[in-house]
Parts: structure tokens; sequence; C-alpha cells
């Protein structure tokens, strides 16, 4: 049994108005999270989310659809707790909107607090959110 699967995983939605094309879109990403360790091995770093079998589309691809660039997609290394076999890394994205206007929606309720540890091993990473607008920067743990 693994500790806290998918324990920092979420969604994260975008949605407006994208000039070049003349039209509104949604897109909306499905983020996976590290999944917990066992008492055999390290958990799954960036494991499909708790919702189902999903897996999160390509960032070539939502670039291509969407008016965004993924300036950063990485693993958030050091995410998954210290312990004898530790949690998977979480994931670290950064999206830029390249035209027109948009809002963001961020469902992460399940990484509001780290994923707990088992058995001595530490708790993983809480997410966290950065939005930066007009050279201001709001944080906070989901």
């Amino acid at each position: 049994m693994a500790a806290a699967p998918a324990g920092s995983s979420g969604n994260f939605a975008l949605g407006g108005f994208d000039p070049l094309k003349g039209a509104g879109y949604v897109m909306y990403q499905i983020s996976g999270g590290g999944y917990g360790g066992n008492c055999d091995h390290d958990g799954l770093t960036n494991g499909c989310s708790t919702i189902g079998i999903s897996k999160s589309q390509p960032v070539e691809v939502l670039e291509q659809y969407y008016p965004i660039l993924f300036t950063r997609f990485a693993l958030r290394e050091g995410s998954g707790g210290a312990g004898a076999q530790r949690g998977g890394f979480g994931v670290h994205y950064e999206v830029e909107l390249l035209r027109g206007e948009a809002k963001a929606s961020f469902v992460m309720d399940h990484g509001r607090f780290g994923p707990p540890g088992v058995q001595g091993g530490s708790d993983g990473a809480a997410n966290v959110v950065r939005v930066h607008r007009g050279g201001e920067t709001t944080a906070w743990k989901s």
C-alpha cells in the first residue's frame, strides 16, 4: 500500500479569448502528482490523477491549440518528502499567456496540505500557485 496516492495532483483551467483566432477557448490540464512510497520502493513520480486513468496532454500540443507558452515543465525536485522510501515528485510548471485575456482556475484541494508521510516518513510538499500579472506576483498554497 502506498502513502497518499497522487497527493500533489491538481487541475488547471484557463479560459479566454484569442484575438488571433477570433474565438474563445477553454483549456483544461490534469496535472499528475507524486505517489507516496511503500514498504518496497519510492513512490511514482508525476503519476496520473486520482480522478481516473488520465494523462496530461503534451505541452507542445497545448501550445499549438491555445495562446500559451510553457516556460517551464519539470519535476519538482525534493517535493516527495524524506524517508526510507520517499514519495514521488510532483510537477513544477509555468505558463505564459501570449495574447488576449484569460481567467485561470486551479482545482488542487488535494494538494492544499503536503501529502502525509507514514511510518516515520516526512510529509511531501504542498502545492504552490503563483500568478504573475503586470509586474506583481500573488502566491498561495492551494
